[in-house]
């Protein structure tokens, strides 16, 4: 069974920052992570003497004088409430004490603020977010590493590629749930019905082959971005060794996810570089890629270096009309003793049934990025944030 969890372990160190905290384990956690762990102030500060109240669906509830309930609920997933009170309590608190300050689910039950008078001082420090913001975007953990073995065992210590993508996400705030697919010979998860509530997929499979995909995981992901106003991002080194046998550079085979929602008109998986007369893997091998002019990528230049800290290899992409390369490597493409600019990450706009979604290729271990003397893993994925507009 498919498991979702907010974020712990990242979001932890960075919730003071974020507004955000760990919260609802379940699919339904589309409320937003709690704040901070709801400690003094969030829903506490309903009243002017309630500032120890935790986060909580009642905080500041007796405030004496009419001082209304501070820290109103956050949603089932922890409202994104920040510390002494979110957003929505700012202004809470006057004569009247309105809510104070939006508690985090996950800070629960606790009652602050019991002696507030008059509610003066509810939840003025406002420092947070807006309590009860939907968390939109699922991060999908299809790498086979130690916690997604079967059964899915959520103490386990997470890969190179968990912490990266989690990190990555708290530190440009953007809220997320994290789903595990459990490592299976034909994965079913994550099903149509728990992606529902989300409008971006950030999906990645480490160094991990032969099931970064299946047929059912494709379908699923087809339904979804038909229903429009999608955005899919695939960090996938081996999605093509996967699921592109018999096509090549010039040739597909007849996965329309690769062709039609990719935008795939050929690719070659494990791709091999011109070099010193002749070809040479990219696979297991340090290589540098570059970023595409009038993209958000555009002046950028990474390293991926060999199998460090995870196997490395390289999936190239022959863009269809309408696809646009972002990231290209020198490959010979066509074993013709001259390499081309081959495109390594692609962004397309695809029409749905209802609507236009994105997707958004990457065929490198963004992982091994190591940046000095050029860019870092941190940059190429903002510029991959940037492309389908998620930051600025």
């Amino acid at each position: 069974m498919n498991k979702l969890r907010l974020t712990s372990f990242m979001m932890v160190a960075a919730a003071a920052t974020l507004g955000l905290a760990t919260g609802c384990s379940s699919s339904s956690s589309k409320g937003g992570t709690g704040g901070a762990g709801g400690s003094a102030g969030l829903g506490g500060k309903g009243g002017a003497a309630g500032a120890t109240g935790a986060a909580g669906a009642a905080g500041g509830t007796t405030g004496s004088t009419g001082g209304a309930a501070g820290g109103a609920a956050g949603s089932v997933g922890g409202a994104a409430g920040g510390a002494g009170g979110s957003a929505a309590g700012g202004s809470a608190g006057s004569a009247g004490g309105a809510a104070g300050g939006a508690g985090g689910a996950a800070g629960g039950s606790s009652v602050g603020g019991s002696t507030g008078t008059a509610g003066a001082a509810g939840g003025t420090a406002g420092a947070g977010g807006a309590g009860g913001t939907a968390v939109t975007t699922l991060l999908v953990d299809h790498d086979d590493s130690d916690n997604n073995q079967t059964p899915v065992d959520p103490a386990a210590a997470p890969s190179v590629s968990d912490t990266l993508f989690a990190t990555r996400l708290a530190a440009e705030h953007i809220p997320f749930a994290t789903t595990v697919v459990p490592a299976d010979p034909n994965p079913t998860t994550p099903h149509y019905a728990d992606l529902m509530s989300y409008s971006t997929i950030l999906w990645y499979t480490g160094p991990s082959y032969g099931q970064t995909m299946s047929a059912s995981q494709e379908a699923t992901l087809k339904n979804w971005l038909n229903a429009g106003g999608k955005t899919l991002l695939i960090f996938s080194q081996n999605l093509f060794y996967d699921l592109g046998d018999s096509g090549d550079w010039a040739t597909v085979n007849n996965d329309t996810f690769l062709t039609d929602y990719l935008g795939a008109a050929g690719w070659v998986a494990d791709a091999v570089q011109f070099v010193n007369a002749q070809d040479a893997p990219l696979a297991h091998n340090t290589y540098s890629v570059t970023g595409a002019a009038g993209t958000a990528f555009a002046s950028l230049q990474f390293t991926v270096i060999a199998d460090t800290p995870i196997a490395s290899t390289a999936d190239v992409v022959n863009p269809a009309n309408g696809t646009v390369p972002l990231v290209t490597v020198p490959a010979d493409v066509q074993t013709t003793n001259a390499n081309v600019s081959a495109p390594i990450a692609v962004v397309r706009t695809t029409a749905g049934t209802a609507g236009t979604s994105k997707v958004l290729y990457v065929g490198l271990p963004v992982e091994n990025i190591q940046g000095a003397p050029t860019n870092t893993s941190a940059e190429f994925i903002h510029a991959a944030l940037k492309t389908v507009a998620l930051v600025q």
